[in-house]
């Protein structure tokens, strides 16, 4: 039943996403552009609130029918270390644009450094996702990760 819930959610995210790229790709009217990005939007609204609510249902019934809270202490140090990576990727972040320019993209000083912040952060947290596909590759025998392992070794 999950396996099927799964696909479906797939299945209906991918004809979202087709349906929003042809939209833009084939038309040039703002309104259609516009359906477009809120096609595009459900799409990915969709692509994030399935899996939440999926965890969610699994930690509520393995607290409930197994009494265990490993998934629910795995969850908390998961969100803990993102919230750490928040934190210093905001450390980092600045605003280098003169008001001028602000006002000409029509964004505020602090607008600005929050795309900083969450740039930095996808830089971590990609950097940690490759680092630790790397580590696995070098250290399994799948044919596939044999090739990531040598890939990774050379480098």
């Amino acid at each position: 039943m999950n396996k099927t819930i799964k696909l479906i959610t797939q299945i209906g995210i991918f004809v979202l996403v087709a349906v929003a790229l042809l939209f833009t790709i084939w038309t040039s009217i703002d309104a259609v552009l516009i359906d477009a990005y809120i096609t595009l939007g459900i799409a990915v609204t969709i692509a994030l609130v399935v899996p939440i609510i999926r965890i969610i249902i699994r930690i509520i019934r393995q607290i409930i029918f197994e009494r265990s809270f490993k998934l629910l202490v795995k969850i908390l140090v998961g969100g803990t270390a993102i919230v750490v990576l928040w934190f210093v990727s905001s450390m980092f972040a600045s605003n280098d644009f003169t008001e001028l320019q602000l006002e000409k993209m029509e964004i505020t000083k602090s607008t600005s450094i929050l795309v900083g912040t969450v740039l930095n952060l996808t830089f971590i947290v990609g950097s940690i996702a490759v680092s630790a596909v790397g580590f696995l590759a070098a250290r399994s025998n799948a044919p596939i990760m044999r090739f990531f392992g040598k890939l990774f070794r050379k480098i």
